[in-house]
């Protein structure tokens, strides 16, 4: 060790008042001791054997292992006790359900009214396809749809309301009973459906269940029990007997809303003016 070492500045004579750290013991601080050399009677100084620092290196480097020593304990207690914040945060209690992060929202809406189905008995769509995209009806995804319109019919015509995968030619998954009407002008109508995926895949299932129900144009009387309007129920095999139905999910599909009657007239109309379409998971 040089003269420079742990601070000691250049030309400083002794470390007699440690001020360059410990003392050193054998050389009181002054960095050489009196010997004699051999066979001379004359005493000369010889550098110590803490080479000339005045400074206890024993010492010195047992005070810098402690620090390290004490530093290293420090550094570990920091590590458990962050440790044990996300050991804590990673144990939820068995009982807790926590949530899966899936989203609701809205996928689809219309802006404008559907085209009006009248004055035919062929099905037709009652606001414009939706696309479902290849594998979105992943085990479990479920979507919720509401339509809303008006109707008027002359005479009893009957009218059917479906849901079909694939287009207004593709796989029923939903249909209505056929719902015998009365003559009403422009009165309201309105569909809920529920569409659930059992299994994905190429040969995936879908369980649909809800109603529709037609008002009349008849404005009801407070207190009076009267029969205002028709609701029918809906399922894959009409109003009875719910089953999910095969349909291929990983090619993009369009989703149907459909309605059909039995008689064509000009005054059998339906129109569509509100549909909205969401995603529940």
């Amino acid at each position: 060790m040089d003269a420079q070492l742990h601070g000691r500045p250049t030309g400083l004579p002794h470390n007699l008042f440690s001020t360059l750290g410990p003392q050193c013991a054998r050389c009181s601080g002054l960095g050489h001791v009196l010997g004699a050399n051999p066979g001379f009677v004359v005493r000369s100084t010889s550098r110590c054997t803490c080479k000339g620092t005045g400074v206890d290196q024993e010492a010195v480097r047992a005070r810098e292992f402690d620090a390290l020593t004490r530093r290293l304990a420090d550094l570990e207690a920091a590590f458990l006790r962050e440790q044990a914040k996300y050991a804590v945060r990673d144990q939820a209690p068995p009982d807790v359900k926590n949530s899966r992060q899936f989203w609701q929202e809205l996928i689809a809406w219309a802006t404008a009214d559907g085209t009006a189905i009248a004055n035919t008995t062929t099905e037709a769509i009652i606001f414009p396809n939706v696309v479902i995209p290849a594998n979105y009806m992943q085990d479990g995804r479920a979507l919720r749809m509401l339509l809303r319109g008006r109707w008027s019919t002359t005479a009893t015509p009957t009218l059917t309301f479906a849901q079909r995968w694939g287009g207004v030619g593709g796989t029923v998954i939903a249909q209505s009973g056929a719902i015998v009407t009365s003559t009403v002008t422009n009165a309201i109508w309105e569909m809920i459906l529920e569409i659930q995926t059992r299994l994905n895949g190429a040969t995936g299932t879908l369980f649909s269940m809800g109603s529709v129900t037609l008002y009349e144009d008849a404005v009801p009387t407070m207190g009076t029990v009267t029969n205002y309007g028709c609701k029918s129920p809906m399922g894959s095999a009409g109003v009875t007997a719910p089953a999910a139905v095969t349909c291929d999910l990983t090619a993009d599909t369009s989703l149907s809303h459909t309605a059909d009657w039995s008689a064509a007239s000009a005054s059998n109309t339906l129109t569509g003016h509100n549909f909205m379409l969401e995603s529940l998971n």
